[in-house]
């Protein structure tokens, strides 16, 4: 995958069925499902599709090639209403020396696994963290 790629918003109408269980055939009224999914275009990835990827890894930070990519979603070319074609970020003005994270604290809760079946509590740990990314401005 050439770098960069176009980052686009598809707007498509998704496939969808029923709720479970029986359905009266005279008060049943379907809804369509609109999605709208925003990634960057994975060209040629698979036939008849438009291929969106969230993210990519490259060798090496002077890569214009992709070696790895992450969250692909594969829409049916049929099934697009309409893309819309965004700004691409700059990732040059980003300053990843000044990435740091702060606030980052753990917390144990006590909970019972199912209030209804009464059953023992279980420690759930949460963890929480800001994160800051500092950019350059130019």
């Amino acid at each position: 995958m050439k770098l960069p790629p176009k980052l686009v918003a598809i707007h498509w109408t998704d496939a969808f069925d029923s709720s479970n269980g029986w359905i009266n055939v005279k008060e049943y009224k379907p809804t369509p499902q609109y999605v709208i999914t925003a990634g960057y275009v994975w060209e040629d990835c698979l036939p008849g599709h438009i291929s969106l990827t969230t993210s990519w890894c490259t060798a090496d930070e002077n890569s214009n090639e992709a070696v790895d990519v992450g969250m692909v979603t594969h829409i049916p070319k049929g099934m697009v209403n309409k893309i819309v074609e965004l700004t691409s970020p700059d990732f040059s003005s980003v300053d990843l020396t000044a990435y740091e994270e702060t606030n980052q604290t753990e917390q144990h809760h006590s909970m019972p696994l199912s209030p209804a079946l009464d059953y023992p509590p279980y420690e759930a740990k949460v963890q929480r963290a800001t994160n800051h990314l500092k950019v350059r401005r130019r």
